[in-house]
């Protein structure tokens, strides 16, 4: 299997608890941190979306992972529907360090899946921690 994790595979929680001292914050005496990058994203998508269109982003999501450096894990998939006002997808991906995220997110493969996709999407919303 390549450097992602299964989108069918059991959900787990794709994060971890850092104790305070540790912590990922940037602050003046650190600058960039060492330490991993979890990146994640929901895309709220218009309602004439096709399935075939969800299909074709699942693929080209699987693709990204395989092809880009620095990730050590990377799941996504669609809302599995058990609570109301969710996000219709989302993508869940750890980064060996913020270099690896920078890298990724500035990808050329990166950057044409975010075109392809926009004109089909209501919403997102992203954070890193």
């Amino acid at each position: 299997m390549g450097p992602f994790v299964d989108s069918k595979a059991a959900l787990t929680p794709p994060f971890e608890t850092i104790p305070a001292k540790q912590s990922n914050a940037k602050n003046s005496d650190q600058g960039t941190h060492d330490m991993s990058i979890t990146h994640v994203v929901t895309f709220t998508f218009k309602p004439d979306t096709a399935a075939e269109a969800l299909a074709k982003l699942s693929e080209a999501f699987e693709a990204l992972a395989a092809l880009i450096g620095g990730i050590e894990s990377f799941r996504h998939g669609q809302d599995i529907g058990v609570r109301d006002d969710n996000a219709d997808y989302a993508v869940a991906a750890v980064f060996t360090d913020e270099d690896a995220f920078a890298a990724y997110s500035t990808a050329s493969e990166h950057l044409k899946l975010v075109s392809d996709f926009r004109p089909h999407l209501l919403s997102k919303s992203s954070v890193q921690f």
